[in-house]
């Protein structure tokens, strides 16, 4: 089975290489806008089912290939956060996160053909990440010079210096990472798919 991620993002890449997955890099371009009144957990799934559609058109003759795309959205008490436009900007949120419980979602759109024949399926996976009470300015701006939180969905990431701001993360930890390991493996099944017998470099 030919395994194509598309997306470009460092992290997930990584998820996959420590799952000791052989996979290829198709990142595809779509418009993100969010539609009007749409939920932030529509929005997710729509999003990574749209960006699993449009990569896997250019693999649609594969008789063996599955697409697996991903997209991520943070909030805060019911406002979704993008990418900050600068470290003003997040600067800002992490201060509003103080002793505050942050949305984590997650979509994941598949697509593939198994044997010539063609499946697709989409999901929605949530965590919550729970900020401490007690950290202070300077190590917000601690964790800034980093650069860590540049082109992160609400400046936030959970490894490296971002450990020390949170509290405890509740419900699957790699989702928050961008990559819901655990539900990716149960929809596979769902799909009437090995995990292991497909992910077997």
């Amino acid at each position: 089975m030919r395994i194509i991620l598309a997306t470009g993002s460092p992290t997930r890449q990584e998820i996959f290489r420590k799952l000791g997955i052989a996979f290829e890099i198709h990142v595809t371009h779509i418009d993100e806008t969010l539609h009007e009144g749409e939920s932030m957990e529509d929005a997710v799934q729509r999003l990574a089912a749209e960006k699993a559609e449009a990569a896997f058109a250019e693999f649609a003759h594969e008789p063996n290939v599955i697409v697996l795309a991903f997209d991520s959205l943070v909030a805060l008490e019911g406002k979704v956060l993008g990418k900050p436009q600068d470290k003003k900007e997040a600067l800002r949120w992490f201060k509003l996160y103080k002793g505050k419980k942050v949305d984590a979602f997650s979509g994941v759109g598949i697509s593939g053909n198994k044997d010539g024949e063609y499946f697709y399926s989409s999901f929605l996976e949530k965590s919550w990440i729970h900020f401490r009470k007690d950290y202070s300015g300077s190590e917000i701006e601690d964790f800034l010079s980093f650069g860590d939180w540049e082109g992160k969905a609400g400046a936030i990431t959970v490894e490296g210096a971002g450990a020390w701001l949170v509290d405890h993360i509740e419900g699957d930890f790699p989702n928050v990472l961008g990559v819901p390991v655990l539900a990716l493996g149960d929809e596979l099944r769902k799909q009437g798919m090995n995990p292991l017998e497909i992910f077997k470099s």
